[in-house]
C-alpha cells in the first residue's frame, strides 16, 4: 500500500501551492488597483489617519476628527474602486475552505477538508475513485422490477441515508449488509461513502481481498514498518469492506488482524460497515468465534439482508 506519509506531504503540497495562489491573487488586485492615483492617494491618507487614531487613543486623546476623515475617505475609496470595477473583497484572499484557510490545518490538527482531501487521493490509488460520483439520489428504484425487491432496497437507501445525516450521533454505529451477488450493496456503500466524505468525514473503502493482503504484509513487515499496512484502515473516520469472504484465508492472519482492526476501531469507536456475499451460517464457519460475535453485535450493528435478483442485468 502506498505509504500514507508520502500521500499526506502530496496533499500538504497542494494546499501550500492553492494558498500561495489565492494570496498571490489577492496581492495582484491591490497592486492594479495601486496604480489608479486616486485610490493610491487615498489609501495613503487612510493609512496616516489609522496611524494617527491608534496613537491618539494610546495617549487618551481625542481622535474624532481622525475618525470622521476616515469614514469620508472609506466612502470615496469605495466609489473609486466601484468605477474600476472592483470591490475591497478583491484584496482578501479567497480560500475554498474558510475554516483553516487552505492550510489544512486547524489548531494543531488536520482540517476536515484536509482529511477529505487525503482520503479521495488514497480512494484513487486503491482504484475506488468511482464511489465519490455515486450518490443516493442517483437510484432509480423504478428499473427494479421485483416489488419486493425494490422495495426492501429503497428501505435500506432510506436507512443509510439517514445514518448519514445524523452520524455521529446513531444509535448502532456498525452495518453488515448481507446478500447475494449483484443485488446493489456495493453500490449502496459507494453511496454511504460518498455522503460520508461530502460531510467532511474520512472513508476507506477497501475489497476483503485488498484487506486481506495489508494484513499478510503488516504480519510479515518489520515491526518499525507495521504501522503503514493498517494506519488508514484503522485511523479512517469510516472503513468500509467489501465482499467479506471473498478472500483466501490465511491462518494466523485474516482472523487475527481482522479481528485487531475491529477491536481498535471499536476503542476509537469509529464504525465499520461490511458487505458480504455469505449469510449468517456460512459467515460463522468461515471466521471464529470472536471475529462473527464482532460482526453480529446486534447491540451495535445494523445487520441487512438484501436479496433478489441479480440488478447488473438491468
Amino acid at each position: 500500500m502506498m505509504k500514507s506519509g508520502k500521500i499526506v506531504l502530496a496533499v500538504k503540497d497542494e494546499y501550500k501551492l492553492k494558498h500561495d495562489r489565492a494570496v498571490e491573487v489577492a496581492d495582484n488586485n491591490l497592486a492594479h488597483a495601486m496604480e489608479n492615483d486616486d485610490f493610491r492617494r487615498i489609501t495613503k491618507e487612510l493609512s496616516s489617519l489609522n496611524f494617527d487614531v491608534v496613537l491618539k487613543q494610546a495617549r487618551k486623546q481625542d481622535a474624532s476628527d481622525e475618525l470622521q476623515k476616515i469614514k469620508l475617505l472609506a466612502k470615496e475609496r469605495a466609489a473609486t474602486l466601484k468605477r474600476m470595477g472592483m470591490r475591497e473583497i478583491d484584496f482578501l484572499p479567497k480560500f475554498d475552505c474558510e475554516t483553516c484557510n487552505d492550510t489544512g490545518v486547524l489548531s494543531g490538527k488536520f482540517c476536515d477538508c484536509f482529511k477529505k482531501r487525503y482520503y479521495e487521493i488514497l480512494c484513487d490509488y486503491l482504484g475506488i475513485g468511482q464511489i465519490r460520483n455515486v450518490t443516493f439520489s442517483d437510484v432509480d428504484f423504478s428499473k427494479i422490477k421485483d416489488a419486493k425487491q425494490r422495495k426492501k432496497l429503497e428501505s435500506n437507501y432510506k436507512l443509510f441515508k439517514k445514518y448519514c445525516d445524523k452520524y455521529p450521533s446513531v444509535k448502532y454505529k456498525n452495518a453488515l449488509i448481507m446478500g447475494g451477488t449483484g443485488v446493489g450493496k456495493s453500490y449502496l456503500m459507494y453511496a454511504v461513502a460518498n455522503e460520508f466524505m461530502k460531510n467532511g468525514f474520512s472513508v476507506l473503502y477497501v475489497s476483503a481481498i485488498k484487506l486481506n493482503s495489508l494484513m499478510l504484509s503488516y504480519h510479515t513487515s518489520f515491526v518499525s514498518e507495521r504501522d503503514v499496512y493498517l494506519a488508514d484502515v484503522i485511523d479512517c473516520d469510516l472503513l468500509i469492506i467489501d465482499d467479506l469472504g471473498s478472500e483466501q484465508k490465511i491462518k494466523n492472519v485474516t482472523d487475527e488482524y481482522l479481528l485487531k482492526i475491529l477491536d481498535e476501531r471499536e476503542k476509537a469507536d469509529k464504525p465499520v460497515f461490511v458487505t458480504t456475499n455469505l449469510n449468517e451460517e456460512q459467515l460463522k464457519n468461515s471466521y471464529n468465534e470472536r471475529v462473527f460475535s464482532r460482526l453480529f453485535n446486534v447491540n451495535k450493528t445494523i445487520i441487512s439482508n438484501i436479496d433478489g435478483n441479480d440488478l447488473r442485468l438491468f
